[in-house]
């Protein structure tokens, strides 16, 4: 799993979460 992917769907999840 890349680090990178795995910030990316992070900042997504909180992103949506917020949302």
């Amino acid at each position: 799993v890349n680090p990178h992917t795995h910030q990316l769907k992070l900042c997504d999840f909180g992103s949506a979460k917020m949302l």
